[in-house]
């Protein structure tokens, strides 16, 4: 009996482990990454196959801002959180300096993204009681230490739109000098 016992401990033990691993870590992707080290981090995943970028002038990696789009099922294969979410990835002056995820699901169905952001950033134990209305509207942050991450979760017309953006505070200087640029043009 002990022997069944102890195997079935290492058992678990063995699927805990493997759960913890499945979570997706997007600080893989740091910040102050350039495009081109993105995209071999991308290619060594076999996650080069998603969804095109996006920009005035499409794979210009010179301009201002740039954006990867990418499938967050390719990216986060063991998160079911991550099917049908993409994951957009910001760049300014060729640094990486956002990470935006979205996800739209239908009235009555329970967030996912959320469970993903509490994992990675801690839960929050007050959420609004918007949060479980059945037409959510709910927003909250979390402040780390060289970022911040906003999650929102609005309803609209046909659905719910949940999100979570995750801002680098280290390139404030970027995001001001992109900031005087838009305002000139």
């Amino acid at each position: 009996m002990k022997k069944v016992t102890l195997i079935l401990f290492f058992f678990m033990q063995f699927f805990a482990v493997a759960e913890v691993y499945a979570e997706c870590n997007l600080s893989k992707f740091s910040f102050g990454s350039s495009i081109d080290n993105v995209e071999e981090k991308l290619k060594a995943m076999g996650a080069d196959k998603s969804l095109p970028v996006s920009g005035p002038s499409g794979n210009d990696s010179s301009q201002d801002r740039y954006s990867l789009v990418l499938a967050g099922e390719l990216i986060c294969k063991n998160d079911k959180e991550f099917l049908g979410a993409p994951i957009e990835m910001v760049f300014l002056y060729n640094k990486l300096v956002e990470i935006y995820i979205y996800k739209f699901i239908e009235f009555g169905d329970s967030p996912e993204l959320v469970n993903w952001a509490e994992s990675s950033y801690g839960a929050k134990d007050f959420k609004p009681d918007d949060f479980y209305a059945p037409k959510p509207n709910a927003f909250w942050l979390w402040d780390a230490i060289d970022s911040t991450v906003f999650y929102t979760l609005e309803s609209i017309e046909y659905g719910v739109n949940e999100e979570v953006k995750i801002q680098t505070n280290k390139y404030e200087d970027l995001y001001k000098k992109y900031s005087e640029v838009q305002d000139d043009i």
